[in-house]
C-alpha cells in the first residue's frame, strides 16, 4: 500500500514489502516470481501517483457546505464561504457579504481548513 499525502500529492513506494520478498528466507519462490510481484507493487504506486495527478482522488465537498477558508475574504469580515455549484470549479459564497467567487478545484481545496456539512465539523484531510 502507497504511503499519500493529499496536500503534496506524494507517494512513497513500500519498500520494506520490497525487502521482505528479496530476503525472506521463508518464501520458497523463484527469483521470476519475486520479480514479478516487485514489479506488480511498484506498477500498482506508479497507477495510484497517476490518478493522484489527474485529479481522480480529491475531497468530498457537497453543495450547500460551509467551507473555512485559510484566508479571509477581501470584505474582511468572515473566512467562510458556502458551496453554490461543485465539479472542476468551485462556486462559492461569501458568506458575509454575498460575493459569489469561481476558483479552480485544486486551488480552493489547497485552501480549505475545515468543512462544516449540517452544522458537524469535518476534518479535510479525512475526505
Amino acid at each position: 500500500m502507497p504511503v499519500y499525502c493529499r496536500r503534496t500529492s506524494d507517494f512513497a513506494i513500500d519498500f520494506k514489502k520490497i525487502v521482505n520478498i528479496i530476503y525472506n528466507p521463508q518464501i520458497k519462490y523463484n527469483n521470476l516470481q519475486n520479480i514479478f510481484e516487485i514489479i506488480g507493487i511498484i506498477v500498482y504506486n506508479i497507477m495510484v501517483y497517476i490518478f493522484i495527478k489527474a485529479g481522480a482522488l480529491y475531497m468530498d465537498i457537497h453543495v450547500g457546505d460551509i467551507i473555512t477558508m485559510k484566508k479571509a475574504h477581501p470584505c474582511g469580515k468572515t473566512h467562510d464561504f458556502s458551496v453554490l455549484r461543485v465539479g472542476m470549479d468551485f462556486k462559492i459564497k461569501c458568506t458575509a457579504c454575498g460575493h459569489e467567487v469561481m476558483l479552480a478545484r485544486a486551488k480552493c481545496e489547497k485552501n480549505i481548513k475545515k468543512i462544516t456539512r449540517n452544522g458537524e465539523v469535518l476534518d479535510p484531510r479525512t475526505l
